[in-house]
């Protein structure tokens, strides 16, 4: 009995695999004068999906308008689907469904909007985005810094940090959260937090694109400090230097926290005060990292 039913189940699992079929959406470009071009992906309850075999179409009404398939680009490491639709006319509204070929079904998405004679929306680096959910519209670079950045100001979507005096601007790592779902770029390399090398020579755009495709980009401008002494002086004073036990900091402006790491970078002491004892620290180089209510320093300090 075991046996039969077990046979069953694996004939009627090779029949559903052999006879479900995709649908058979197609349109004929000679019966159109127009057309207009989607460059997207497809993302199906918050998951993009990744198989050739998916299909988007666009309709209006019942009437097929176009059909699209994945094409991997190897330039942007994702599969792209290249839509062209058509019609005789502006204006008219398009509606869109999925088929996934994995669960072999056919899903309405949400996406609806007018045709535009030549109109071309999203391209292989910010593609459209058809969806059968509501997306995250969250594109935002919540924090950022470069370890052992001296100062750092924002205005707008604009990030301008200074750093030592003998920093190498070519190779640096910076550190930072962006918004849940979201994807940072830039130019078309995926950033990582503490892992992406960048050159900041020249001021260098992030691109932070949010589940739905929308897109945020900020800006970032690194530049070092010409007179390590004159610049402390200004801001904040930290003495002594070398150090043997209490550490005290100044500063023109409120001090919010003050981390203390080692030479890896590492945080191994945190304050809220303007006096921190480091007497159980052993010899060797530390660096203070100072927050006011405006700005982040950091100061190199020797541990005697």
């Amino acid at each position: 009995m075991k046996k039969n039913i077990l046979f069953l189940s694996m004939y009627l699992l090779v029949f559903v695999n052999i006879f479900a079929q995709t649908p058979d959406w197609s349109v004929n470009p000679n019966n159109y004068s127009y057309s207009m071009t989607v460059t997207g992906v497809l993302n199906i309850d918050q998951i993009e999906l990744l198989q050739e075999n998916d299909i988007v179409a666009a309709f209006v009404g019942d009437e097929c308008r176009a059909v699209a398939s994945p094409v991997f680009n190897s330039n942007v490491n994702r599969n792209i689907f290249y839509m062209m639709i058509y019609s005789n006319s502006t204006n008219e509204t398009l509606t869109f469904k999925a088929y996934n070929s994995v669960s072999d079904e056919v899903i309405d998405l949400l996406n609806t909007f007018s045709f535009q004679i030549n109109a071309l929306i999203g391209n292989a680096e910010t593609p459209y985005v058809w969806t059968n959910v509501e997306l995250s519209n969250e594109a935002e670079l919540l924090n950022y810094d470069i370890p052992l950045q001296v100062s750092q100001t924002v205005i707008g979507q604009n990030i301008n940090i200074t750093m030592p005096i003998e920093t190498d601007l070519t190779n640096l790592i910076a550190e930072f959260s962006i918004s849940e779902f979201a994807n940072c770029f830039v130019g078309l390399t995926p950033q990582i937090s503490g892992t992406s090398v960048n050159d900041f020579s020249n001021p260098i755009v992030y691109k932070v694109i949010a589940q739905n495709g929308d897109i945020k980009e900020w800006t970032v401008n690194v530049t070092k400090i010409t007179n390590n002494s004159e610049f402390e002086t200004e801001f904040v004073t930290i003495y002594p230097n070398p150090i043997s036990d209490i550490l005290t900091i100044k500063s023109e402006n409120n001090i919010v926290k003050i981390n203390i790491l080692n030479s890896s970078g590492n945080i191994i002491l945190q304050s809220y005060q303007n006096n921190i004892n480091l007497s159980n620290l052993n010899s060797g180089i530390y660096f203070v990292e100072i927050f006011t209510i405006d700005n982040v320093f950091i100061r190199k300090i020797i541990k005697k």
